[in-house]
This record gives C-alpha cells, structure tokens and sequence, in this order.
C-alpha cells in the first residue's frame, strides 16, 4: 500500500465523524427534512406539466382528425351531382371510425356554392380533469366543385 492511499482512507473516515458535542450543527444537519419538502412543492408542478403537455397532444391530435374529416367531406361534396349532405354524412361516417373517443359536441358545416365547397368542423378535445371542459378545435377545408365539360 502506498503512502498516499493510506492518507486517503484516512481522510475519508474522518469526514464521517460526527462533530464533539456543543459544536454548532452543521449546514446538513439544519436541513433536515428538506428534501420531503421540496417533493411536496415540486409534485404538484410537475403534475401540472405533464397534464399540459398531454393536454397539448390531445388537442393538437383533434385538430389533426378534424382537419381529416373536413377534407373528407369537401371531397365527397365537390363531385358532380354531390350536394352538401353528401359532404357531412361524409365527414361524420369519418369522425365515427377515426374521432370517436378524441372529439366531443362535434359540429359538421359544408357549404356547397357554384364554384366551391367548404367544410367546417368544430369540437372539444376530451378533458383529461373531471369538470374542465376540453380545448376548443375548428379545421376548415376548402376545395373547387368539379365541373363536366364537353371535348
């Protein structure tokens, strides 16, 4: 063993030492119990946070299948001979297979004019809190009526 290991181990219990008695308490000693406190404040933000981002990810989801359903019904009401209820029965058989569970109150718009077709859905986000209502989502679609012409 060499003489700097010796040194080494030495020091190393004599960190452990509790200090002689009347001494002040150490900053550690003062302490005590911190630790239990700091989980106490920091658990609630911490929960806080990942309810948001979870939150976040449930509305951004919605969004994305409202957005899907609008497009849906703009491409069934923008065929010839289609009329907007083609558009929203279209949006809603789409919304029953893809939506179910992520929307609720669901609203389906299609407005159908000479020229264009336009599909709006809106909704609520399901509310991961008891008593909190869901976000709000609304996509719109737009897209050209198509139109037979003779060659």
């Amino acid at each position: 063993m060499r003489a700097g290991e010796a040194d080494h181990t030495v020091d190393a219990v004599r960190c452990r030492v509790h200090p002689p008695a009347g001494r002040r308490p150490q900053r550690r000693e003062q302490e005590r119990g911190s630790t239990a406190l700091e989980v106490a404040v920091l658990a609630p933000v911490v929960m806080l946070l990942v309810f948001a981002i979870v939150s976040g990810g449930m509305w951004l989801h919605g969004r994305s299948i409202a957005l899907a359903a609008a497009n849906q019904a703009v491409v069934a009401a923008r065929g010839e001979g289609a009329d907007s209820g083609t558009g929203q029965q279209a949006a809603r058989s789409f919304l029953d297979r893809a939506g179910d569970g992520v929307l609720s109150g669901v609203t389906v718009s299609v407005d159908r004019d000479p020229g264009t077709v336009t599909a709006t859905i809106t909704a609520s986000t399901i509310s991961l809190l008891p008593g909190v209502p869901g976000l709000r989502v609304q996509q719109t679609a737009q897209g050209p009526v198509e139109q037979v012409t003779d060659s």
